[in-house]
């Protein structure tokens, strides 16, 4: 995906009304997760669940539990997370209503714990890029090799764009806000920004 001025001029504004409450939980996030004694697993499962918004989408207790046992110990294979059978994992709970969902934001967000480079899904994530998953109707090996796919291409485009001049004018005077930030990779950054831009509907 090409950014258009419109892109550009969004993330900008974006920048300039980012405030430390946006990311600073994330940043307590990174310095807790490596600790795993219970005080800190505790704290970093509290905190993460009311930064992401956990707590909505019909969530039960077996999935919550499921959910954090894979971020705080990830299946890999060849040395990288194992992405696709988090999502067979996580996708053959039930919810509350009865139903089995593909949960790709919130494995997008676990990834993203242990991943810097891989973005974060969600709806203006959805609504910036200009995709949209497969619905619920669709297989579910279709709709999970869409967002496996998802991670590669928004990857490759993240990265590309923190290249362009623009952009790496806006993300260098973003981490003039807190030297955690010039330790945090690009993509994360982006993922902050295109949040500010759909909290903020900069783009219609």
């Amino acid at each position: 995906m090409e950014l258009s001025r419109e892109h550009f001029e969004a993330l900008a504004f974006a920048e300039r009304n980012l405030f430390h409450r946006d990311f600073c939980p994330y940043l307590d996030l990174k310095a807790l997760l490596p600790n795993n004694d219970s005080f800190s697993r505790g704290r970093f499962r509290e905190l993460f669940t009311d930064f992401y918004q956990l707590r909505i989408g019909g969530l039960t207790d077996e999935f919550n539990d499921k959910y954090f046992e894979l971020l705080f110990s990830p299946p890999k294979t060849d040395g990288r997370i194992d992405v696709k059978f988090i999502f067979q994992e996580l996708s053959c709970i039930k919810n509350h209503q009865g139903s089995v969902t593909l949960p790709f934001s919130f494995v997008s967000k676990l990834v993203g714990m242990h991943d810097e480079s891989s973005p974060i899904y969600d709806i203006h994530v959805s609504r910036f890029l200009g995709v949209k998953p497969p619905g619920p109707t669709r297989p579910m090996a279709l709709r999970i090799d869409w967002c496996l796919e998802f991670f590669r291409t928004a990857t490759d485009d993240y990265v590309r764009w923190a290249k362009q001049e623009d952009v790496a004018t806006i993300l260098q005077s973003l981490k003039q806000r807190d030297i955690a930030l010039t330790k945090c990779h690009d993509v994360r950054l982006l993922d902050f920004l295109i949040w500010k831009v759909g909290s903020k509907k900069l783009l219609q």
